[in-house]
């Protein structure tokens, strides 16, 4: 058996308002969709999202490079 714990599926409502905090911080930082730090950005929201932080403004804060 495999002790590592069982991640639960992120559901469409969830991922929508991942999208539009993601699409603020590029927004934000004026960066491209295709860049390097925007494929930065994705992957920590959704850690920090599946962590059990979901508040908009504390994942822009936790996501911001400058903290």
């Amino acid at each position: 058996m495999s002790s590592t714990p069982r991640r639960r599926a992120i559901l469409p409502q969830e991922m929508k308002q991942i999208e539009i905090t993601f699409n603020d911080i590029l927004r934000e930082q004026a960066l491209s969709r295709r860049s390097e730090a925007a494929e930065w950005i994705a992957k920590r929201l959704l850690a920090l999202y599946d962590s059990g932080v979901h508040d908009n403004s504390t994942l822009k804060v936790l996501v911001d490079p400058a903290h």
